[in-house]
């Protein structure tokens, strides 16, 4: 860095020589090395302190991230085991249950849908079944045990129960055959 004094090559000797006594470089943008040094130093502190603070910025918020999807897994299960417990209530096998769940906690409808028509066509067969269980059977041999069928399936239909009034029709049937 070139230090001038303004008008210094037109000065006598003996005024350029109190003109660099009375110079101060400070007033002309010099700085003492010491100074620098010190400003270097604190602007490499003040670096290196950023550079951490941004490091556990990135690693609290990547912490954050993952506690979130952790708390999202959780409640996402527990309104699973929630809706297994409920379905599971209803007559749903576990396996169905668990299918059922997970479809309405997911939004798949057409999965839920699709169990639902499963467990009431179980439904169906199991009524089905215990109607037949209940259906009184028809006397054997011969003479004069017969029944009024006539009567029994005007019954089954007036009750919507079609598979009861198929069989007493059969029945009927047999009978005017014999």
């Amino acid at each position: 860095m070139k230090f001038q004094i303004d008008g210094f090559e037109n000065m006598t000797p003996e005024e350029k020589l109190a003109a660099i006594e009375a110079y101060n470089p400070e007033e002309n943008g010099w700085v003492p090395k010491a100074t620098l040094d010190k400003a270097t130093s604190d602007a490499a502190k003040y670096k290196k302190d950023l550079k951490e603070a941004q490091q556990n910025t990135q690693e609290a918020t990547a912490t954050q991230k993952s506690l979130e999807e952790r708390i999202q897994e959780l409640e996402r299960e527990r309104a699973v085991s929630g809706a297994v417990a409920k379905y599971v209530g209803l007559g749903y096998s576990p396996e169905l249950a668990q299918s059922s769940a997970e479809a309405l906690i997911s939004g798949d409808y057409d999965t839920l849908f699709k169990n639902q028509q499963t467990i009431l066509a179980e439904a169906r067969k199991a009524a089905e079944i215990e109607q037949l269980k209940s259906t009184p059977k028809p006397a054997g041999g011969v003479g004069s045990q017969t029944q009024d069928f006539s009567k029994m399936i005007a019954e089954a239909q007036a009750k919507s129960d079609f598979a009861a009034a198929a069989y007493y029709t059969r029945l009927q049937q047999q009978e005017t055959n014999t």
